[in-house]
């Protein structure tokens, strides 16, 4: 006999007792599922600055200088499920985890003075791949304003004895890019959603990273400029770590403006925007440029950028949903003289942190944070010295811009971790074919392994949106050489048609 019934509930204690297990279950279940993102160790290891960084393998803050490279704006780093740092990039250079050059790791296109020049992503169902998806600066030499565009390349890690190659570099994706680029995770938790953003309209351009390639980008219109209207393109635009926000900064000639947008993170789609304008400030003749969410997302943090003037950290609380009460919560929870805080990051411990620059004694000394992020208004707890440098050291190496980027999930406490298996099953016929070079440049060899094929066998070739873009039927020689010349996509599937099996084959073309 079912005891939940109608009798059962009319109960008024054992209606409490039910409500009291019930309230205990649902505690313990959102704490088993915080504990369960093992996403988040590959955010273990900051790489900024000459020689800075942070370890986080101990769960606490502390301060590593083994870094041997340079990195002014826009870093990256990666490491694996285990926590353990696989490479790191500015988005010109790749450095693997023995803090040397990768082959053919130098010439990225992504600026080192980009804001965001550079975020690295595993390729969803691959435990080989790993995508650099860089952006151009706006402003002049080393950078190309904005023309040399958003581009990825492509590390293979167990390239080079488990220390990894750079197999593909510098693949447009588009053209005239602002410096701003962040990513999310897909609803199915293991496809990757990449945003970037045009210059000059401010059209946004999403693609998203599965385990076959990149798909053709999805563009959307600013609801703030279009027509070819300019922006200058720096700051920053970032996604809530559960995939349902985007905030952005964008300046139309001086007049900086922050959008927010609702995100589907199943179709890619963005929905309501609105507009906060950041004038009427002490300190609104200067640029916006870093933002964050709060760990939980109730919260939006953004900072301004002065060499002259005061600098400022403002709060906006999102709970309400509602347009009017959100601009109207605005808070300055900090407000400093000849200080420059760039790129506020979410850390492993659920604290922002923000590198510092200050002007008057031309030293990085520490990182500040906000300890309490989640908090409405100055509960946050923003402190000036949140994690202190090591005094030995000399200024420039510490500092500089900007902290690493990363999949805005890894970061998001109740992401339950990507599971992916791919939609590709790669058959073993090591002892029947061999197809090479992968990456192709422009051909590729299908050999037999064997004496000679006992029967014919069909050979096609899909783009990653399935598309049939190569054929040749009943083939019979012992090596067939296949030219890729006509074909313009990267990313490939190649299939084998051999005594009633289909062989699948992931290909890259160079």
């Amino acid at each position: 006999m079912n005891n939940f019934t109608p009798k059962y509930f009319r109960s008024r204690f054992s209606l409490l007792l039910s409500s009291f297990f019930f309230f205990v279950f649902f505690v313990l279940f959102r704490f088993s599922v915080i504990a369960q993102n093992p996403d988040i160790k590959r955010t273990y290891h900051w790489y900024f600055g000459k020689s800075g960084g942070i370890d986080w393998i101990s769960g606490n803050p502390v301060l590593d200088y083994s870094s041997n490279g340079e990195l002014c704006e826009g870093p990256s780093s990666i490491s694996d499920l285990n926590g353990n740092l696989l490479f790191y990039t500015d988005g010109d250079t790749v450095w693997n985890r023995n803090h040397q050059i990768m082959p053919n790791g130098v010439g990225l296109l992504g600026c080192t003075s980009s804001m965001q020049a550079s975020l690295i992503i595993p390729q969803p169902g691959n435990d080989s791949l790993y995508y650099i998806f860089t952006t151009d600066g706006i402003f002049g030499s080393p950078c190309g304003n904005g023309s040399l565009g958003m581009n990825y390349s492509i590390v293979n890690i167990k390239m080079g004895g488990g220390l990894g190659d750079v197999v593909i570099k510098n693949i447009l994706l588009f053209d005239t890019c602002s410096e701003k680029l962040t990513a999310v995770h897909h609803a199915n938790n293991c496809d990757v959603w990449v945003l970037g953003q045009n210059k000059y309209n401010s059209d946004y351009r999403i693609y998203l990273l599965t385990d076959t390639g990149i798909s053709n980008a999805i563009v959307q219109q600013s609801s703030i400029i279009n027509g070819g209207i300019a922006q200058d393109g720096s700051g920053q635009m970032r996604f809530s770590n559960d995939g349902k926000k985007l905030a952005n900064n964008i300046s139309i000639w001086g007049a900086d403006t922050l959008e927010i947008w609702d995100f589907d993170n199943a179709t890619g789609v963005f929905s309501n925007p609105f507009k906060i304008s950041l004038e009427n400030t002490p300190t609104s003749s200067n640029t916006w440029l870093g933002l964050c969410f709060s760990p939980d997302n109730s919260k939006l943090y953004i900072n301004n950028f002065s060499f002259d003037t005061l600098v400022e950290i403002d709060q906006f609380d999102l709970s309400s949903g509602i347009p009017s009460q959100i601009i109207s919560s605005r808070t300055t929870i900090a407000q400093v003289d000849s200080t420059i805080f760039l790129n506020p990051q979410i850390g492993p411990d659920g604290k922002i942190y923000l590198t510092k620059y200050n002007l008057r004694t031309y030293s990085v000394d520490s990182l500040s944070g906000i300890m309490n992020p989640n908090a409405a208004g100055l509960a946050c707890n923003f402190q000036y010295n949140a994690l202190k440098h090591n005094a030995q050291l000399p200024y420039d190496n510490v500092g500089y811009w900007s902290l690493p980027d990363f999949v805005e999930s890894y970061l998001n406490p109740m992401f339950t971790g990507s599971v992916c298996e791919s939609g590709i099953e790669e058959n073993s016929f090591a002892d029947i074919f061999s197809i090479y070079p992968n990456p192709a440049p422009d051909y590729i060899w299908i050999k037999i392994t064997s004496e000679k094929p006992k029967n014919s066998y069909d050979v096609l070739i899909y783009n990653i949106l399935g598309k049939e873009i190569f054929e040749k039927k009943e083939i019979n020689n012992k090596e067939e050489k296949i030219s890729l010349k006509n074909i313009t996509d990267n990313i490939l599937l190649l299939q084998i048609y051999y005594n009633n099996q289909i062989i699948h084959y992931k290909l890259i073309k160079t």
